[in-house]
């Protein structure tokens, strides 16, 4: 061996800074420690060592935010089964029990190979380390490998989804309560912080409180994790707090929404300063998620941060670096660009066809069904939404995509997912061209019917008045032969949605559902309905400005149009003057380069009603 140097630590002191508790941000420098370490002593001579050593570079190399993770291990992998060449079950059971959990966690990590089937390795290994990390002999590190082996049931892909995350509920719960008999603090907020992850996701019980109870949980670790004693540990359950304030149901929606970004800018600014790209790009992906759905602020500049916030983090996960969290961003910016005001529309959602196929490269059907679902449910809002290309095509192609998500999101396994996918399926059979109307309508019916089986008003208010409001829609859309019940009741459900659809709690919703019960009151066309219909309009456009939504401006000013056209209060001469002035206003917008077809219909119409006044 080596003599010491002054330029060279000896294993021994090397070994003593490893035993020492480290940040994130140190894991560089132990790799080039243990591979110092490991430099000058043979498998032969020091066995235990050797064996240590590659444990302590496999659990460095597996922790360290430097790139490229997936090399990283992959190389971890290799490290922990070479510590177990010489740490056998028989002569060093405590350590080959170490080395196991550690496997299980480097396979839960893995980037490379099949995703489903690293998890059962994960399992496995899990498993395997509990055979001899007893809660009797072992209590501190069963506890550890438990706590693990929930979480690996709260990622499995394989199995009832439901079910894993109950197990992983129930792995939580028992490792909650060891830690609470012990008096391990950070071991509690570790537990918790998990345990609130798995509730936020939960799919069985009620979405509502399954929220509330994953913030409770949240807001108790940050009890023990704080900036001062754990910047890093705190900022990650900053970070997961305010994804679950993103999904909260109960209280005001906006401020939920405000709360959620307050939460992940504080995480971001320990991420930032202390040097942790991954993390960073991780909350970057958050503070994106939560501007996109925004209710406070301009809607269209809050799109923006969006975007901006998920091409930042792109900036850190690469498709080479890190696939999985590369597709999910794809993924947020295909939604994103669907919904997106700024710049041309066309070309919006040309980008988010090409974000969200993108995402498809690394999530497939097999290896990630619940990812793929949710990508073919978005694709097929884009096809909806498509300007460009055969517009009955794109809406068959929607309906491909939907319906290819209801594949794997059944009403028993993602009920809830369900609900939103029928709740869409309705509102393309609503838009669709091919087939005959009247069908169309009642497939629409039906699906928004269906949605409504889950999306009940207690348990899920803002589904529960948007899939209301389309189904005031299809019955709109339905007028026939039974005219008066369809108008009454597209009429009856705009009115229910609108009890959740405040102007304080959801502006744009509210003024959506407005504008689709001025219609219903257009068709209906008694006196006193068509100046309800007006009142509804003018109050839609304090919402619907020009600035923030130019398109959908325009088109409440046709409305405007018709009304005043078919007004009977008034002179007759101001009303048209007013009709003449509201198409005028939607021209802005309408013009023959970015909307042909409404356009024509407009400019049409005016130039019928210039000829009445001329009369």
């Amino acid at each position: 061996m080596p003599g010491k140097s002054h330029d060279q630590k000896v294993p021994q002191e090397i070994l003593d800074e490893l035993n020492r508790p480290a940040s994130l941000s140190e894991m560089p420098r132990r790799i080039n420690l243990c591979e110092q370490a490991l430099a000058m002593i043979s498998k032969e001579e020091q066995p235990g060592v050797w064996g240590l050593l590659h444990n302590a570079l496999a659990i460095s190399l597996a922790q360290t935010p430097s790139e490229p993770r997936a090399e990283n291990i992959e190389q971890a992998i290799q490290h922990f089964e070479q510590a177990l060449e010489v740490r056998t079950r028989q002569k060093y059971p405590k350590e080959w029990a170490m080395a196991q959990n550690n496997l299980g966690t480097a396979y839960r990590d893995r980037i490379h190979g099949e995703r489903a089937e690293n998890i059962e390795k994960a399992i496995e290994h899990y498993r395997e380390a509990l055979t001899v990390r007893s809660s009797r002999d072992f209590p501190k590190e069963w506890a550890m490998t438990q706590n693990n082996l929930a979480g690996a049931y709260y990622l499995r892909i394989r199995g009832d989804r439901a079910e894993n995350l109950e197990q992983a509920i129930r792995y939580f719960e028992e490792v909650l309560a060891f830690r609470t008999r012990q008096g391990s603090p950070e071991g509690l907020a570790s537990t918790q912080n998990d345990l609130a992850t798995v509730y936020r996701d939960r799919i069985r019980g009620e979405r509502a409180e399954n929220i509330e109870q994953a913030i409770d949980y949240y807001e108790q670790a940050l009890k023990v994790r704080t900036r001062e004693s754990a910047p890093e540990r705190w900022a990650l359950t900053q970070n997961n707090l305010a994804l679950a304030y993103y999904r909260r149901i109960r209280g005001n929606r906006a401020e939920s929404l405000e709360c959620a970004i307050r939460y992940a800018h504080q995480a971001l600014e320990v991420f930032a300063s202390r040097d942790l790209p991954y993390s960073w790009a991780q909350a970057k992906n958050t503070l994106g998620e939560i501007y996109r759905v925004r209710l406070r602020g301009s809607r269209m500049e809050n799109i923006e941060q969006a975007i901006y916030h998920f091409e930042q983090a792109l900036e850190v996960h690469t498709s080479e670096a890190f696939p999985q969290d590369w597709a999910l961003l794809q993924h947020n910016l295909g939604v994103a660009c669907t919904v997106r005001i700024g710049g041309g529309r066309a070309e919006n959602i040309e980008q988010a066809i090409y974000h969200l196929e993108q995402a498809l490269k690394v999530y497939g059907r097999l290896t990630f069904p619940q990812y793929w679902a949710s990508i073919q449910y978005d694709l097929g809002n884009a096809y909806r939404y498509r300007i460009r290309g055969d517009q009955a095509g794109n809406i068959e192609q929607a309906i491909h995509h939907l319906e290819q998500a209801l594949e794997v999101r059944t009403d028993q396994t993602f009920p809830e997912e369900w609900a939103q996918t029928r709740n869409n399926l309705g509102n393309v059979y609503l838009a669709r061209i091919h087939g005959k109307r009247e069908e169309n309508i009642g497939q629409a019916i039906s699906h928004f019917q269906k949605a409504l089986e889950v999306q009940t008003e207690d348990a899920f208010p803002y589904d529960w008045a948007q899939t209301r409001n389309n189904l005031g829609n299809a019955y709109l859309a339905g007028v026939g032969d039974e005219q008066a019940k369809d108008i009454e009741q597209a009429i009856a459900n705009y009115q229910q949605a609108l009890k959740v659809r405040t102007q304080e709690a959801f502006p744009e919703d509210w003024a959506e559902t407005l504008t689709n019960l001025a219609g219903a009151e257009l068709v209906r066309a008694s006196e006193g309905d068509i100046e309800q219909a007006i009142l509804h309009l003018q109050q839609a456009l304090e919402v619907y400005t020009y600035d923030a939504f130019p398109q959908t401006w325009a088109r409440t000013h046709n409305n405007l149009a018709i009304a005043y056209t078919d007004r009977k209060q008034g002179e007759r001469a101001e009303n048209i003057e007013q009709a003449i002035r509201h198409y005028q206003d939607a021209l802005v917008v309408y013009t023959p380069q970015s909307f042909p077809v409404n356009c024509l219909r407009t400019g049409r119409a005016l130039g019928n009603l210039a000829f009445e006044e001329q009369r």
